[in-house]
């Protein structure tokens, strides 16, 4: 039996907002434990520690305020008057693109979007209503500069899957 687009649609964007819940719950909880501003968009606990260590010394937890975009891009959002409209308009087209490939029903195409569309959601939402996005996941700070949250996660995941599925997969209708 084959589910009607719009609840292939819907149920990939129940996936994006899952996504998008998951980043908000986890950007709240370490608001909540890195506390203290010490300058320059840098956080300590209150206890005075700047990282936690996960996995010492490839996984640490520490938090910072990010102004502008991926990657420290436009770290002090002096562009966010441009960025940000562009973001939403990039946010639109994959919901677009996502309720269109839903009609597919391909999972290899649809699932990368719902991610994607999550870690956008996720992102957008903080620049809008805070000014600024929060990043705390540090990976292989020895090699590896920056820091990162679940929302960026989400979006990469989502950009690898659809690089590197074979074409002839994506383009494929499920019945």
């Amino acid at each position: 039996m084959t589910q009607k687009p719009y609840l292939s649609f819907v149920k990939y964007l129940f996936l994006s907002l899952f996504c998008f819940a998951v980043d908000q719950l986890t950007k709240y909880l370490i608001k909540i434990k890195f506390s203290e501003s010490f300058g320059s968009g840098f956080f300590s606990t209150s206890d005075g520690q700047y990282q936690l260590p996960i996995i010492e010394p490839f996984l640490m937890i520490k938090r910072i305020s990010n102004k502008g975009i991926a990657w420290g891009i436009d770290g002090d959002g002096t562009y966010s008057f441009i960025l940000t409209p562009v973001t939403i308009a990039l946010t639109i087209l994959i919901i677009v693109a996502l309720y269109k490939s839903s009609k597919l029903n391909n999972f290899l195409l649809c699932f990368p979007l719902a991610l994607i569309l999550g870690g956008a959601f996720g992102n957008l939402y903080d620049r809008i209503v805070f000014g600024e996005v929060v990043d705390f996941i540090a990976l292989f700070q020895n090699i590896f500069p920056f820091i990162f949250n679940l929302a960026d996660t989400f979006i990469t995941i989502g950009m690898f899957i659809l690089i590197f599925a074979p074409i002839d997969d994506i383009y494929k209708t499920k019945t």
